[in-house]
């Protein structure tokens, strides 16, 4: 149908676009182009073909959340494009910005997770213990919590860190 056919648009750039060689522009550009589709479409034709060759490919570290989805994230945590990314990287997340990551069903697959917290006036620890638990997670990284003793013992008891099967790496510095 003619329908169809104008929402496949742009797959043959979105098939090239993850056939690049990976590199911070190349995956960019894909990001850009995974925004144009309508979320229907991208969880049932295209997400399953772009993570297949992303995962076989495309190293962690370059799979970031980039800064433009951070507000989207924000308004609405369940969205489709998220999938791709296996790495959170923010250096002053706010209350509001952790709270929609901890709620965003697309983002359970992340493998790196980087935060420096903004300083919130909210009880971290307990914030972080109603976590979904990432179990891919390989790396986490928090720091600025401004944890006492109580809070790192009651986040060392969370789901997130009980999930945490494939833990290489915790860093917990102030």
């Amino acid at each position: 149908s003619h329908s169809f056919e104008v929402r496949m648009q742009g797959f043959g750039e979105l098939r090239s676009l993850v056939h690049r060689r990976p590199t911070p522009q190349a995956w960019k550009q894909l990001c850009e182009r995974l925004e144009t589709y309508e979320p229907p479409l991208l969880q049932q034709a295209l997400l399953p073909y772009v993570l297949s060759h992303l995962d076989a490919t495309w190293p962690v570290g370059l799979r970031i959340l980039p800064e433009s989805w951070w507000p989207k994230l924000v308004l609405n945590p369940e969205q489709p494009m998220f999938q791709v990314v296996r790495r959170v990287l923010r250096y002053d997340c706010t209350y509001a910005e952790l709270d929609a990551l901890l709620q965003a069903p697309d983002l359970q697959r992340i493998r790196r997770l980087e935060l420096r917290l903004r300083p919130m006036g909210h009880d971290i620890a307990r914030i972080l213990t109603q976590a979904p638990g990432w179990p891919d997670l390989e790396h986490l990284e928090l720091s600025a919590l401004g944890l006492d003793d109580q809070g790192i013992a009651r986040l060392a008891g969370s789901p997130i860190l009980q999930n945490l099967h494939s833990l290489r790496e915790l860093d917990l510095t102030d």
